[in-house]
């Protein structure tokens, strides 16, 4: 098995996030690790959202699919809860829609994830959980670490 066996679902909850779409998938379209796919659920957005993830999926249609839309908002854990559910992959990773990710995140969560497995084995549930940096609205750092700011 190598580093890059398994397939990761990223999924992604939106809501009226269309100014952060092009920011988030272009991130993870640049992602080292090459198995993974990203599945949307969007949350009954009433801007242009569904406009931005329409033309999102013809530009990066091997690797963006909209897996669910509804009208009506359920929030977040009901929106993570459904795009669970709609995951055939090895591995899932969720994102928010203002996130921004460095282009090693899949692959060094994995690398982290592969090791745990080898200590505790496959069939034990496993959470890997990053740090992340803390930016303003142009992506300028505020924080090296949120946990850091947190105390």
């Amino acid at each position: 098995m190598t580093m890059h066996d398994g397939r990761v679902d990223i999924l992604l909850a939106t809501h009226n996030g269309a100014h952060f779409l092009d920011d988030i998938v272009v991130s993870i379209v640049a992602q080292r690790y090459p198995s993974f796919a990203i599945l949307v659920r969007d949350d009954g957005s009433v801007d242009s959202t569904l406009n931005r993830l329409a033309s999102l999926c013809q530009a990066f249609p091997d690797r963006i699919r909209v897996v669910e839309r509804d009208v009506r908002s359920r929030g977040p854990v009901q929106s993570y809860a459904r795009l669970l559910d709609q995951s055939t992959a090895d591995y899932v990773m969720l994102c928010d829609q203002d996130d921004v990710w460095l282009e090693s995140k899949i692959e060094r969560s994995m690398r982290r994830m592969r090791q745990l497995e080898a200590a505790y084995g496959k069939q034990t549930p496993i959470l890997v959980h990053s740090d992340l940096k803390v930016v303003d609205e142009r992506l300028v750092p505020i924080c090296d670490s949120f946990v850091a700011s947190q105390g």
